[in-house]
């Protein structure tokens, strides 16, 4: 499961669907890592934005995988394209919304980059038939005259 929810959503319906309290949750979350109670509540409700390891700690109080979390990918989105370093924290947070159109966005032009990349000996694949159009259209040059 992928979720495209915010994470408070995602946490609740992924604890009713176990049966657990948010206390049980906490206290498996403890267990991997996750700070104390009061910050878990915080990160639950939504009063708090989670980090990558708090993320982690919670995934695996849940039996899930962290990239279950819409924010633990965005966070590792941006952990791939970060070149600011610490700086990062004086730009303005971009709204849940638009951040998960950039992720989807990213995910699916990720997905056509590692579909496009053929093993040796197989053809490339050409969804919009590109490489035959290029082959079928008459070369420039020649046609300016020039060589």
């Amino acid at each position: 499961m992928r979720s495209t929810q915010p994470f408070p959503e995602t946490f609740r319906k992924l604890r009713e669907l176990q049966g657990l309290s948010e206390r049980e949750v906490s206290k498996r979350a403890h267990e991997h890592g996750a700070p104390r109670n009061a910050t878990l509540h915080g990160i639950y409700t939504g009063e708090r934005q989670p980090l990558p390891h708090h993320l982690v700690a919670i995934a695996a109080a849940l039996g899930v995988a962290p990239e279950t979390f819409a924010e633990y990918r965005l966070f590792e989105t941006v952990r791939l394209f970060d070149v600011m370093g610490d700086e990062r924290r004086l730009i303005k947070p971009t709204p849940f919304d638009q951040a998960m159109h950039n992720l989807e966005r990213f995910e699916e032009l990720s997905r056509i980059g590692r579909e496009s990349r053929r093993p040796l000996g197989e053809e490339a694949h050409d969804p919009a038939g590109v490489a035959a159009e290029l082959e079928a259209a008459p070369d420039d040059a020649a046609a300016d005259g020039r060589p």
